[in-house]
């Protein structure tokens, strides 16, 4: 769920599936989401032969992303490069843990193995792996899902906004 553009690697998951779905079969990839590099997913994808596993949704309004999110079973963030990973934390919101490469932002907005799981950049083994037990661990996904609700509740609006106010207030207190 994101913009599509080159540094946000969704072509790193694809280049996976295949891996992923030797160890389940049934495993589908929704890439939500417009930009300037969708028309290469698309190649990559049929060169994959992945036509069959991928869709493309297209640009999503807020709601639609809140109900792909709430139905996912993990929402996979590749990035190369964020500044904050806030998808992770939307994600969080719904319940719904991420799998996120473990770089600068993304690793800041998940909890490793608490409220979602982290792979080494560009380790295609380690990705596969902890994709493949998300979905198929069930127990071990629904406590992370747990988690991942309790953490993603510390950054919705009405908490950061009370907390903002409270600093605002204790400033003009003491002048």
């Amino acid at each position: 769920v994101s913009r599509l553009k080159k540094y946000k690697n969704v072509q790193f998951a694809l280049e996976c599936l295949p891996a992923v779905a030797a160890r389940v079969p049934a495993v589908k990839l929704m890439i939500a989401g417009a930009g300037d590099y969708e028309k290469t997913l698309k190649a990559r994808c049929r060169a994959l032969n992945l036509e069959n596993r991928v869709f493309f949704s297209g640009y999503v309004n807020e709601e639609m992303k809140r109900d792909i999110l709430s139905r996912a079973h993990a929402i996979v963030n590749p990035s190369v490069k964020e500044g904050w990973g806030i998808t992770n934390i939307e994600a969080a919101l719904c319940g719904t843990v991420s799998l996120s490469s473990n770089v600068p932002g993304l690793r800041d907005s998940v909890r490793d193995h608490v409220s979602g799981l982290l792979y080494d950049p560009g380790n295609r083994a380690d990705f596969t792996d902890k994709a493949v037990r998300l979905l198929t661990d069930a127990p071990f996904r629904q406590a992370l899902e747990k988690e991942a609700l309790a953490f993603g509740r510390q950054y919705a609006w009405e908490t950061v906004a009370g907390k903002m106010a409270r600093c605002v207030e204790a400033a003009l207190s003491n002048p």
